[in-house]
């Protein structure tokens, strides 16, 4: 759905780590709570990370940006997500199948995408006397 948003304005949208895995990390091993670290425990620093693979594709000046003023200017802090990740895991998916999740969040991106898309429209067309310049 962002794809085609996008398109229709001449915008290629790219998500270069919108897949990626994190790193299985023991977190016991790691902060010396078990005396040995597990065969499943994974370096952070023997795996590339989505910093890693977005500086190598030339977007981020520098490897971690985690926490810089850089960082701060890209994007709203995400500690939203851990209660996204409550209300996912614990509460909407034990009761729901994952397609039933993708069918109603899709759902909602495409009734909000609706809703902007003449905002945007207008906006390209007159600029600064629309009611999304006005909100901006």
């Amino acid at each position: 759905e962002f794809k085609k948003m996008y398109a229709r304005y001449g915008i290629n949208y790219e998500t270069p780590v919108f897949d990626f895995k994190d790193p299985q990390v023991d977190y016991f091993a790691k902060y010396n709570f078990a005396v040995q670290e597990s065969q499943d425990s994974v370096s952070p620093r023997n795996n590339p990370t989505t910093g890693d693979i977005l500086f190598d594709l030339g977007i981020f000046p520098q490897r971690n940006l985690k926490g810089t003023s850089e960082d701060h200017r890209m994007q709203g802090r995400c500690l939203q997500l851990i209660l996204f990740n409550i209300f996912a895991t614990w509460y909407y998916l034990p009761y729901r199948s994952l397609e039933e999740y993708k069918k109603v969040a899709s759902g909602f991106i495409r009734e909000k995408i609706a809703y902007f898309l003449p905002l945007v429209d207008e906006y390209a067309k007159k600029r600064a006397s629309d009611r999304l310049a006005i909100l901006l």
